[in-house]
């Protein structure tokens, strides 16, 4: 990236120029970076039984029009960052993957944690939300069979793992970013989450009714403007593609005719998780995203958690 920031310049001129463009471009954490620093900081590669990044792209413009249509089968919004209108929250905070190409670990974690707080309905922001761990990225990623930091994962390998293992607290082993050995604590066997399965869709209608019980992971395609994201719904619009990634869904709105979304590029990027007609809430961290329905390969496909064998609860 020029040191002037040229390009974010010129996007900014761009967006302000176009009348379909609702979002804002600014100074982000991760708008210096060079494009191999930035790239570090994706990992989506499509596993053997999952659309190409290009495949992903034509899907979504292709079913664009349904995904826009209210669902029958659920309500016109959701956010479970914000349940109940008092912001009750059954989403963990966000965190940095850093330099290393871990967003599949990362994305399925995060669904896997809120999933597990949904089936005991005990939200992060309840008196006892700490009864329920952060997970660890680090196992999923590092001990479950992953390509490395240069290479990237795929969700249905990473979702396997959690199904055939499960996944220990972040104190049993922290993340770090970077190559590690798959170094558990002693006790680990004693302190893991299992899925007992999982379930994947390419339908948009089925989609929003999965969230309406619990977060989502899907995986996208990045261009170089999202970089500089930092508010509204992110349509693309100039520069190139940079790579995959994979995030946690933790809600739709048919108003706005977008997917919202837990990012993990920590709270010096992105936007507060909420839509406009949801009243602010003090407290909120940056990091989210609200991405148009049918861009980039979102809603191609999802993932979901299809219940539990075990939930590790702490205290």
């Amino acid at each position: 990236m020029p040191a002037d920031n040229e390009f974010l310049e010129q996007l900014q001129a761009r967006l302000a120029a176009d009348p379909t463009a609702n979002w804002t471009a600014e100074e982000t954490s991760v708008s210096r970076l060079s494009k191999e620093e930035f790239r570090a900081r994706l990992g989506y590669v499509p596993g053997p039984d999952e659309l190409s990044l290009e495949e992903r792209v034509q899907r979504s413009e292709e079913h664009r029009d349904v995904v826009r249509a209210a669902a029958a089968e659920a309500p016109p919004e959701w956010n479970w960052t914000n349940m109940n209108g008092i912001a009750r929250s059954f989403v963990n905070p966000i965190r940095d993957q850093g330099s290393c190409g871990s967003c599949v670990a990362f994305g399925v974690t995060a669904t896997i944690e809120a999933a597990a707080r949904i089936a005991e309905n005990i939200a992060y922001t309840d008196p006892n939300g700490n009864v329920l761990p952060e997970l660890s990225p680090a196992q999923l990623f590092y001990c479950g069979g992953s390509y490395g930091c240069r290479n990237g994962w795929y969700p249905s390998a990473a979702f396997q793992y959690a199904e055939r293992v499960g996944i220990v607290p972040e104190s049993c082993f922290p993340y770090t970013p970077g190559d590690q050995p798959c170094n558990l604590c002693n006790d680990w066997q004693n302190e893991l989450t299992v899925i007992s399965g999982y379930s994947w869709t390419s339908d948009p209608s089925m989609m929003k009714a999965w969230l309406t019980t619990a977060p989502l992971t899907t995986c996208f395609t990045i261009y170089e403007d999202f970089r500089h994201y930092s508010g509204g719904v992110y349509k693309h619009r100039w520069g190139g593609q940079e790579g995959g990634h994979c995030v946690c869904v933790v809600g739709y709105n048919d108003y706005e005719q977008a997917w919202l979304c837990k990012n993990q590029w920590n709270t010096g990027w992105g936007q507060v998780p909420r839509f406009e007609n949801e009243q602010y809430q003090p407290g909120l961290e940056r990091g989210y995203f609200k991405i148009g329905y049918g861009e980039c390969g979102i809603d191609a496909t999802m993932w979901k958690v299809d219940g539990f064998s075990r939930i590790y609860t702490q205290y």
